[in-house]
């Protein structure tokens, strides 16, 4: 367990410095649906957008008032799908270790953010991919971070803002557990043919 606690708090620094290396790797990609927005880059590093969306929808889960995590949203992203992807990945990575109903401000938020055009639909998969490689591990300290990114995950499926075949570019570490990782996809409605491809080439 002593050797479990250790891997957990080394796996949580390279998992913020890969995630550091994916939004670098996207910043000045403006996404389709924010460029009409866009005037100029967001004035922040990637990483200090997805905190400042994180803590407007902890107000949201005090007021019930969408309008600030929205509107944060789009100052933070202004189209650019890094700052977007790591709204996201910082949003999933708060939903694990919170509540259903943080789950559900994360769906409401960043759905309406696509749907109204300041948040790119690419950075939603890029997002998500890049916490959910790691929902194993923080399942160590967090049992729920599954199950609720699973809710995450389903409920942008469902307000047609994620598409689950983007689940052939999840990373190495998610499919550590091939059984585990598959039970998970199955779970929020990844296809068979998707998680196939995922797998293409290992062993079962």
């Amino acid at each position: 367990q002593q050797q479990q606690q250790q891997q957990g708090a080394g796996g949580g620094q390279q998992r913020e410095a890969n995630k550091a290396s994916s939004f670098s790797a996207l910043a000045g990609s403006p996404g389709a649906e924010g460029k009409a927005r866009q005037q100029e880059p967001p004035a922040m590093e990637p990483s200090e957008a997805g905190s400042r969306f994180v803590s407007s929808l902890k107000e949201f889960l005090v007021n019930s008032d969408p309008a600030e995590p929205l509107a944060v949203l789009a100052d933070c992203v202004r189209g650019s799908e890094a700052h977007g992807s790591a709204c996201v990945s910082k949003a999933l990575d708060w939903a694990m270790e919170e509540k259903a109903s943080s789950c559900a401000a994360v769906v409401t938020c960043l759905s309406s953010g696509v749907t109204g055009g300041s948040l790119p639909r690419k950075s939603v998969a890029a997002g998500l991919l890049d916490s959910l490689e790691f929902v194993f591990d923080v399942a160590i300290d967090a049992p729920l971070a599954p199950s609720n990114a699973a809710a995450v995950c389903a409920g942008l499926r469902e307000a047609g803002v994620w598409d689950a075949d983007g689940m052939k570019g999840v990373g190495a570490e998610f499919k550590r557990d091939k059984a585990k990782a598959k039970e998970w996809c199955v779970g929020v409605g990844v296809g068979d043919g998707v998680i196939r491809a995922m797998f293409d080439g290992e062993s079962s």
